[in-house]
């Protein structure tokens, strides 16, 4: 002996009372990845990888690669400048794909201008950069993946457009 609705019954009753609508969450994908990723351990942790690739970078060139002080310091802004804007992507372009569009636009911007610091000469000593090496590009390169690799430990990845948002726009 069966008891409850048949599926017939249940599928009638269903069919009566319309389609479905779906609810609509109330934060973005982007509002809570920002939530769960911008917590104060994250922030020390992705701090601390930050340091540790830029003081790795300055150690390495002066002791290592017998580099001058100044070109150390080039080692080190370049390490700077190169996780900043990662992190500026990391931070930024997550809300639309529009904004991720143009905050990558602005990143590669500012990345030639760092680089147009090092060809013009009067910027170049203004900044007291020097021409790097080629052991500084690499040394930069590995100190820049090494606290990149720490901020994407601690959440902070770039992310190409918000999903709710994407899929907001397509319907």
């Amino acid at each position: 002996m069966e008891s409850g609705l048949s599926e017939a019954d249940a599928a009638a009753r269903l069919a009566a009372l319309g389609p479905v609508a779906k609810q609509a969450s109330s934060r973005s994908y982007g509002s809570i990845v920002r939530a769960n990723v911008l917590t104060v351990f994250n922030v020390i942790l992705g701090a601390f990888g930050v340091g540790t690739g830029t003081v790795t970078g300055y150690l390495f060139a002066l002791h290592d690669l017998d580099c001058t002080v100044m070109q150390a310091r080039t080692v080190a802004a370049a390490v700077l400048v190169t996780v900043g804007l990662y992190l500026v992507l990391a931070l930024e372009a997550a809300d639309s794909r529009r904004r991720s569009t143009l905050v990558s636009g602005m990143c590669l911007s500012l990345g030639g201008l760092f680089i147009a610091a090092f060809v013009l000469p009067t910027v170049r000593r203004f900044f007291a950069l020097s021409l790097p090496t080629l052991g500084m590009i690499a040394t930069a390169v590995l100190a820049s993946v090494l606290a990149i690799g720490a901020l994407s430990l601690a959440g902070y990845t770039p992310v190409a457009g918000d999903t709710a948002a994407t899929a907001e726009e397509q319907t």
